[in-house]
């Protein structure tokens, strides 16, 4: 049963800055690759032989063999649940629920199964969990997703906007879906939907000041805009259908597809290099933001850099064969999703580079999104 108590101060706590005192972190994020390395990747478990994949960075899912079928197979991937209150409810709830679906679409495969574990502060409102779980479960019936099972409570200790978990299942066979493994050297890169989408979308709902400054009476539609462009549905469907109409699945066209989340474009196309040993070169140069746009970024990420390294739920790197780059950009463009070829894979044991400016810059050992300290601060402004 769910302990509800009233507090309408708590149940909205904000996230609060995070202290670097020997902690895994210096920020609220993922673990840095060396970590995850030294830390978790050793120690996994049972190791199965119906288990096709070794988890580590750039893998958004992993895939288990039935037993006793040749070629059928359950894809499984899990997320953090997380629901931020500075952006109301409903749509914190909706943005939570998308980074949680996302690591299943950029497999190509469509979620069947869902489970849910909500850790909820012991201080919640009746009327917010019902928003909240009214949300989640209406995304689900709409893409078809069954919810089988979960834990629901709420404890002390626990507060938002990290509040659980998700993990969504889905069938497929063998050569029916795309991983990092089919990405290959000369592959194009092509980002659907614009750089730091999330942190865009996510500092235009809280920092109304310049958002009005610089775009006036189109703040709300910016800002509504924005927001939608959180779910990767439209480009992966996209590439879906090039995969569809040309039967060329399993890497043979769209060779792999992942999310940009925490660290960026930046970040996810370094998860590949770390994935495959791949080398990369990215152009940074040139995405067609408008006046206003550009200008709000720029209160908010100085560095041109920077929104290439923030956090862009929405945003997703597609490997693409070279042949087929320009059917992808076009089949996007159709859909209405804003793309461009960023880039190339390199041969094995190639650097890492990327050009902004005009100038080239090897990636850094350890890449930092900019997002969380560029909220904190407008956060801490306002209250």
């Amino acid at each position: 049963m769910v302990k509800i108590t009233s507090n309408p101060q708590r149940s909205i706590a904000r996230y609060p800055p995070v202290e670097n005192k020997g902690h895994l972190t210096e920020r609220p994020g993922k673990l840095s690759g060396t970590s995850l390395k030294s830390t978790v990747l050793e120690k996994l478990g049972l190791g199965r032989v119906d288990v096709m994949y070794q988890p580590g960075p750039g893998r958004d899912f992993n895939v288990i063999k039935l037993p006793g079928k040749e070629r059928d197979v359950i894809l499984v991937t899990t997320d953090p649940l997380y629901v931020n209150p500075e952006f109301g409810i409903e749509d914190a709830t909706w943005l939570g629920f998308h980074i949680a679906v996302t690591d299943m679409l950029v497999s190509g495969v469509k979620p069947e199964y869902a489970l849910f574990t909500l850790t909820l502060p012991d201080s919640i409102e009746p009327g917010v969990f019902e928003q909240m779980w009214s949300a989640i479960a209406n995304e689900c019936r709409r893409m078809g997703i069954a919810i089988v099972g979960g834990h629901t409570g709420s404890y002390d200790g626990c507060a938002f906007p990290m509040i659980g978990a998700s993990t969504m299942m889905a069938r497929s066979r063998i050569g029916q879906y795309i991983t990092v493994d089919t990405l290959k050297a000369g592959d194009d890169i092509v980002l659907a939907n614009p750089p730091g989408m999330e942190a865009i979308a996510s500092l235009l709902k809280v920092d109304e000041r310049n958002g009005r400054d610089e775009f006036g009476a189109r703040y709300e539609a910016i800002k509504r805009q924005c927001w939608s462009q959180l779910s990767v549905e439209k480009p992966v469907e996209a590439a879906r259908e090039i995969m569809i109409r040309t039967g060329m699945w399993g890497g043979e066209s769209i060779s792999a597809m992942h999310d940009v989340a925490e660290r960026g474009v930046l970040g996810a196309v370094n998860d590949w290099c770390e994935a495959t040993g791949l080398g990369c070169s990215i152009g940074l140069d040139g995405w067609p933001f408008d006046p206003s746009m550009a200008a709000f970024i720029k209160c908010h990420f100085p560095d041109p850099a920077d929104i290439w390294a923030a956090s862009g739920q929405g945003g997703v790197i597609m490997g693409c064969r070279p042949s087929l780059t320009s059917t992808l950009l076009g089949e996007l463009q159709r859909s209405g999703v804003p793309s461009r070829k960023i880039g190339t894979m390199k041969a094995h044991g190639s650097p890492r580079t990327y050009t902004i400016g005009g100038s080239m810059h090897n990636f850094p050992a350890e890449i930092k999104d900019p997002f969380w300290p560029a909220f904190t601060k407008v956060a801490r402004a306002k209250n």
